[in-house]
């Protein structure tokens, strides 16, 4: 038990973020007409079947219901919408999940607008865990989770 803890505790602190889901984040979000979606999985939830391409068609299809347009390329004015999905298995019993929604962008520094630099401007994350039963289930819904939040958010500064 106590190595669980300690794993829980882990997780949630190697997953704390800067770019949180925020009024000024938000605004970040404003103008975009495009999106390149990159989702990366941990190789040790691959080995329990979590597959970066059901979660890329999942993403997709909510993100193009909500008219948000995903494109294959980044060209001028294309956010870039990054999933990553980490986590720990315990053999035959427990998967702890770290699930982290990013936009990145090209931005110039604030103390030297000559230095341009891509980084995350807005962010989501969540920590969950899963018994063996509905590893697969479990990360796929807070990965759509992730995803409706940050619908939310563009829309909130990009009302249709």
């Amino acid at each position: 038990m106590k190595k669980v803890m300690f794993i829980l505790l882990f997780v949630f602190i190697t997953s704390i973020n800067y770019a949180l889901d925020f009024d000024g984040s938000r605004q970040s979000l404003y103008g975009f007409q495009s999106f390149l979606l990159t989702i990366e999985v941990d190789s040790k939830l691959k080995d329990i079947g979590i597959s970066e391409k059901t979660l890329q068609t999942d993403a997709e299809l909510k993100l193009r219901f909500a008219d948000i347009k995903i494109v294959n390329q980044r060209v001028n004015n294309t956010g870039v919408l990054y999933l990553s999905v980490n986590g720990f298995v315990a053999p035959n019993t427990l998967c702890i999940y770290v699930i982290k929604f990013e936009v990145w962008q090209g931005t110039y520094l604030e103390r030297d607008r000559e230095i341009y630099v891509f980084a995350p401007t807005w962010s989501d994350d969540t920590v969950g865990f899963a018994g063996e039963s509905v590893w697969n289930t479990a990360i796929r819904s807070a990965c759509k989770d992730q995803i409706d939040v940050f619908i939310n958010a563009y829309l909130s500064v990009n009302p249709k």
